[in-house]
């Protein structure tokens, strides 16, 4: 049973004291109209929001964000 309205991100996170919203996509797959939406939303209210196929992918989002991990 999914608990999250259409369109949120797939992980929602704190790091560092910023959000961050991140949406996974396999390789190659391509983000709903609703989703990007979502995210712009986010970025628009101060958040970080990633569309990421990898792992390295957020790594190197958070990295240019000046977020530190780890």
């Amino acid at each position: 049973m999914a608990s999250n309205k259409r369109g949120t991100p797939d992980l929602l996170a704190v790091i560092s004291g910023r959000f961050v919203a991140i949406e996974v996509k396999r390789p190659g797959g391509k983000a709903s109209k609703l989703q990007i939406a979502q995210l712009k939303r986010i970025e628009a209210a101060g958040g970080l929001a990633i569309l990421a196929e990898s792992v390295e992918d957020v790594i190197a989002y958070l990295a240019i964000s000046d977020i530190e991990i780890g």
